[in-house]
């Protein structure tokens, strides 16, 4: 008696995991896409199920259908940048609407510590006018941010986490000082909103950013030596080749972004200048495979370090990376 109702709670607990579409954490309220474009949209539902997809600001309706796996992709097209809020609706008989969604321009900020560094400062480390930008963070109502958390993995997966969050003084303290003031700077030239995806570890060797079939290349990695996901912590996973691209760009491949902003990566192995200069803008490009698009390089990052008397001093400078022509590849370093 016991086997048959087993059998059903297991038939009914596979039925309520898919009740309804589910979405990557990317994909979610308050998003900024991309303006002027399609605009790709992705989840999971029942395998073979037809996705519904509704966008408000034109009234259209896209058709997606889920594979054998229950994935599916859709793209929609967007209209120029507005601050007006937009939703979105995804069905496959239940709806799960987004909401507060604005167009406009979509960054992918990533690096080292001098991208990681929240405007609340490290440890003994704060951010010059940090606290004003902080209690002010809420003028900025048309920037967004998503901070993709650190997870290191052997293997691609297809979900990280890290969902969007919109510019207030009780969020702001988490955001990256470096890409916000990046944002801030964006949004008042071209007065659109502007969503910045921040992707970045500390101390990242520019290895670990890269897909194995690009690492496997170099002769002076060994994947088999250098990946370190066994280390008691997993801060050595950022000192590992391929470990952060598996568990935080591979599941973002599919957003559609204007640009790439990347601070220095300098903890590489052999070579690491060229690979650097080569992989943020091409091989990296060709690893997330649907990213086509411009790429800022900075060696020198918005947030300067210093310090004076045995104290940590932090000092922001202004960003100067030029924003016009922005679909050609800009190198700033000097």
């Amino acid at each position: 008696m016991k086997r048959p109702f087993s059998t059903a709670v297991l038939l009914l607990a596979s039925v309520m995991a898919w009740g309804k579409v589910t979405l990557p954490d990317i994909v979610s309220d308050n998003m900024v896409l991309q303006q002027q474009t399609q605009a790709r949209l992705w989840g999971w539902a029942e395998p073979k199920t037809e996705i519904t997809v509704h966008t408000s600001w034109n009234e259209e309706t896209y058709l997606a259908r889920a594979d054998e796996k229950g994935r599916w992709f859709a793209t929609v097209d967007t209209p120029a940048a507005s601050y007006e809020p937009q939703t979105i609706s995804i069905s496959d008989g239940e709806t799960v609407q987004l909401n507060n969604v604005l167009i406009g321009e979509v960054w992918f900020c990533s690096g080292q510590s001098n991208m990681e560094m929240p405007l609340a400062g490290f440890d003994n480390c704060p951010i010059a006018g940090a606290n004003e930008t902080i209690a002010a963070a809420g003028q900025w109502k048309g920037i967004r941010m998503a901070t993709v958390e650190k997870n290191g993995q052997l293997k691609p997966v297809d979900r990280c986490t890290g969902s969007w969050k919109t510019s207030t003084p009780e969020n702001a303290p988490r955001f990256s000082a470096t890409a916000f003031h990046f944002a801030m700077m964006m949004n008042r030239v071209l007065n659109v909103p502007i969503g910045i995806i921040h992707c970045s570890w500390g101390g990242s060797m520019v290895e670990g950013w890269l897909p194995r079939e690009i690492v496997s290349q170099y002769l002076d990695i060994d994947l088999a030596r250098d990946i370190r996901k066994d280390a008691p912590h997993d801060w050595w996973h950022c000192l590992s080749p391929i470990l952060m691209y598996n568990g935080m760009l591979k599941p973002l491949q599919q957003y559609t972004i204007k640009g790439f902003v990347s601070g220095r990566v300098e903890r590489g192995k052999a070579l690491y200048l060229r690979r650097t200069a080569e992989n943020d803008g091409g091989a990296l490009a060709q690893g997330m495979g649907t990213w086509r698009t411009a790429f800022l390089f900075r060696r020198d990052s918005a947030i300067r370090f210093g310090r004076r008397n045995g104290k940590c001093l932090v000092a922001r400078s202004p960003v100067q990376s030029p924003i016009a022509d922005t679909e050609q590849c800009h190198d700033f370093y000097q």
